[in-house]
């Protein structure tokens, strides 16, 4: 009887080790091409202009929203996009957490960022430009470089 019940055991695994391979393999022999072909975009045609991005159904993770006053602007860190002046920047006005600002956004009556580059940004306040440059790094240990 002990040796019926091993049997039918082993009859069991041999079944299900049959489907599992007959099944891996359909899938093997089934896969189908991608749907469309993966195209590189040439650097020529990258767009030039974004439409500004609507930041404020986010803007409560960063901190509070900042309002317009006359307190000071700093460059807290930057995502320069190769040299066309694209990106995002990082601003802290007054002593309020910083925020990102994109390329064509109104940084809180401060003026339109124009363009984000490796170190600085500059944004338009009416007919003028201001450019604002991050700070130069701190050493904590005397002969330790840092690296831009």
């Amino acid at each position: 009887m002990k040796q019926r019940y091993h049997s039918i055991a082993n009859l069991a695994l041999l079944l299900g080790t049959v489907a599992a391979a007959t099944w891996w393999g359909l899938q093997l022999v089934s896969a189908q091409p991608p749907r469309e072909p993966v195209v590189g975009l040439p650097v020529a045609s990258a767009p030039t202009a974004q439409a500004p991005l609507d930041t404020q159904p986010v803007a409560g993770l960063f901190g509070p929203v900042v309002t317009a006053d006359a307190a000071p602007l700093r460059l807290v860190g930057v995502i320069a996009t190769g040299g066309s002046g694209t990106g995002v920047a990082l601003l802290a006005i007054g002593d309020q957490p910083s925020m990102a600002w994109r390329v064509g956004e109104d940084v809180d009556g401060h003026g339109t960022l124009v363009a984000v580059e490796p170190g600085k940004v500059t944004l338009k306040r009416g007919a003028g430009t201001i450019e604002v440059a991050l700070p130069a790094p701190k050493s904590s240990v005397e002969g330790i470089v840092p690296v831009h």
